[in-house]
């Protein structure tokens, strides 16, 4: 009997603190690196968030100022809010450029479809966006650290720690009591606080519902690269559905040098 049990497999590899599948037919294509990622002290972290993974991914640089006000972020410098954003596309997906005050620049790269990077003093960026199911999906993010010691470095051990277990309160927790209004985010302190950023955002993204409204938005200008990722989707599975090659996306070296900054999150 057991020789006739078959249980399916797929190719698998540990990379950067995570393990990759293969899913599709045939043999898996080359495995894609980062080695801009792969030196330095490595963090990893994973939360999941019970909504569409659309309400991620179409999240903007202007909601920073508004949504994160309490958090960390505006601890040592004023609350800014940028003064332009223009998105194109690239190479390897969307490239998001958002100006501040002072004509600061600072340059997100999003690799399609769903990866997010950006680079700051203190820390280069990687997020890959996973959906589950339609109303659920999982962020699996690595961060390179640049600061570790000091006064700023424990504010990021602190995070960290909250972030994986190891101190504080489920953010699942806290968000949902903020969300049926038990609790308010102005009152966390303590070791919660320092999760303030996860808060925030499921309390946001959560809140606009499983699936956000389109029909009752009123898209402005900051939402340049919400507008251009719709844009490529709708090309993509377009083409997919009128059984056509997809555009073949590459994270070049030019892209791996094209970051600028000037804030973290």
């Amino acid at each position: 009997m057991a020789k006739t049990v078959r249980i399916r497999s797929y190719p698998t590899r540990e990379y950067l603190g995570f393990i990759f599948a293969y899913l599709g037919e045939g043999e898996p294509p080359a495995f894609p690196r980062y080695p801009d990622y792969e030196k330095g002290e490595i963090w990893t972290e994973k939360y999941e968030r019970p909504c569409n993974f659309f309400n991620n991914l179409e999240n903007d640089p202007v909601h920073i100022p508004f949504a994160h006000r309490e958090s960390e972020i505006f601890q040592h410098r004023p609350i800014e809010v940028p003064t332009t954003v223009r998105a194109e596309e690239s190479e390897w997906g969307i490239t998001l450029y958002t100006t501040y005050p002072g004509d600061r620049l600072r340059t997100t790269q999003f690799g399609w479809p769903n990866i997010r990077t950006f680079k700051s003093p203190e820390r280069d960026h990687l997020v890959w966006r996973v959906p589950i199911e339609d109303e659920l999906h999982a962020s699996f993010q690595l961060d390179v650290m640049h600061i570790t010691e000091g006064e700023r470095g424990q504010v990021y051990k602190q995070r960290h720690a909250v972030r994986t277990g190891k101190l504080g309160r489920s953010y699942k927790e806290l968000s949902e009591a903020i969300l049926r209004g038990d609790l308010r985010i102005q009152d966390i302190e303590g070791d919660d606080k320092a999760n303030m950023i996860w808060i925030q955002d499921y309390v946001t993204q959560v809140g606009l519902g499983t699936f956000a409204d389109r029909v009752n938005e009123r898209l402005i200008r900051s939402d340049a690269g919400v507008l251009l990722y719709r844009k490529i989707w709708e090309r993509e599975v377009s083409a997919l559905a009128a059984n056509k090659a997809p555009k073949q996306w590459t994270r070049s070296d030019r892209l791996i040098k094209a970051y600028s900054y000037h804030v973290s999150e």
